[in-house]
């Protein structure tokens, strides 16, 4: 039998890599294709970029901004609110224990960022333990400014650059014994502490003088005076 004839002969037909047309591809094997590069971003999207890392600037700086401000507002709060409550409310009682007198404050006021206290209608009464001394009040001043220095912390020192008192009563007591009644205000250890008073000002001041070895009573009214300093700091 005669075979038809193949005009093609005995050449075989193959795809590319030698895979015949139409073959399909290995499973998992990734199709070849040609590769695109992405297409740069427009103009509108690159403003939009910019503008959205700009904010975000702007928002760590006022985050950064807010912190010192915080701060602040912390501190005016606890210097104008909390210092007032500890002169009024527990000074007076400390004092009390310690001095074994009544000690009264009508009322405070403190600056945190000029360092100003201001205490008003202050007294401090006779001892507790002797109430027979019949002088009452033994100290009182209807007003008190300190303005305290920003050294005081530096040289560990009090340190005011300016009092003011006004209208200071004090009753000055000598007792049969010949000792004097102030002489209980003074603490143990105030010779260890380092202060420096500065343009002092006393006004419309008050002294009472009750000599009872000598059975006289010394009055002296209307008194205003000016110290430059009062100091122990060399």
């Amino acid at each position: 039998m005669t075979k038809p004839f193949d005009s093609f002969g005995s050449i075989p037909i193959s795809g590319i890599g030698g895979k015949g047309i139409g073959s399909p591809l290995p499973a998992g094997e990734p199709q070849e294709g040609p590769t695109l590069s992405p297409a740069p971003p427009s103009r509108h999207a690159r403003i939009q970029e910019q503008r959205q890392a700009a904010h975000q600037r702007r928002r760590r700086l006022a985050r950064l901004a807010a912190i010192p401000l915080v701060f602040l507002v912390l501190y005016y709060l606890a210097g104008s609110l909390l210092v007032p409550y500890l002169l009024e409310r527990v000074l007076p009682g400390r004092l009390a224990k310690a001095l074994d007198r009544p000690v009264a404050v009508g009322d405070a006021a403190f600056n945190p960022f000029t360092l100003t206290v201001t205490l008003g209608d202050v007294l401090i009464g006779p001892r507790l333990s002797e109430p027979a001394e019949g002088i009452d009040p033994l100290l009182s001043f209807s007003r008190l400014k300190l303005d305290f220095s920003a050294a005081s912390f530096s040289r560990l020192a009090l340190i005011c650059d300016r009092v003011a008192v006004r209208r200071p009563v004090i009753h000055l007591l000598r007792r049969q014994d010949g000792s004097y009644n102030l002489k209980d205000l003074l603490p143990p250890g105030l010779a260890r502490l380092r202060f420096s008073f500065n343009n002092i000002s006393v006004r419309e001041g008050r002294l009472v003088f009750n000599d009872r070895p000598a059975r006289a009573t010394q009055l002296v009214e209307d008194i205003d005076l000016a110290l430059p300093s009062l100091s122990n700091i060399a």
